[in-house]
């Protein structure tokens, strides 16, 4: 029996009983939001300390800039279908974190630029560089373990040891492995 502590109300629900009150997908639904909430509570907490001005006025600006930016990237990775997590088009050969380091290096070289004084003909700020720049360090951190990567590989949304019968549906042919990979 699954259990979710209810604290301002002092008892105890079940998934069960929660089931035949709302429905069993609300239900399912609440209880997993309640596991990322009981998680991330503690930092939630802090975070709402900090934006409130309690720690003091650099705490808050901190605070709120960075879920200005966490909220901005979040927006940019799906509006770019999570492309810094996959293998580049044009440079397969380059792993993904490999290619985030490219990424960083184009930002490292804008700011150079920028603060060389150097036309600014795409009006890019330096604010803008610099958020770009901090968003693919914390990317370069998130990226996919390697178990990840090789849960699905090709982005098919299919795990790994079903790639041949992923590769069929979606019209692909598959080349024969001249080696093995490991």
């Amino acid at each position: 029996m699954i259990k979710f502590d209810i604290p301002d109300r002092k008892r105890t629900l079940s998934l069960e009983k929660l089931m035949t009150i709302i429905g069993e997908e609300q239900a399912e639904a609440i209880f997993e939001v309640a596991k990322i909430g009981v998680k991330y509570s503690e930092l939630v907490h802090y975070l709402k300390i900090a934006m409130c001005g309690k720690n003091g006025a650099d705490q808050e600006r901190i605070a709120k800039k960075g879920l200005e930016w966490i909220c901005l990237i979040l927006k940019k990775n799906l509006d770019y279908g999570s492309s810094v997590f996959k293998t580049p088009i044009l440079a397969p050969e380059l792993p993904v974190g490999e290619a985030i380091f490219v990424r960083m290096s184009d930002k490292i070289e804008r700011i150079r630029q920028l603060r060389q004084g150097n036309p600014n003909l795409i009006n890019e700020s330096l604010e803008d560089t610099l958020r770009d720049l901090g968003a693919y360090c914390l990317l370069h951190l998130c990226q996919p373990t390697l178990e990840e990567q090789f849960t699905d590989p090709l982005n098919l949304g299919v795990p790994y040891d079903t790639l041949p019968q992923a590769y069929v549906k979606h019209g692909k042919e598959i080349a024969p492995a001249e080696e093995e990979p490991f």
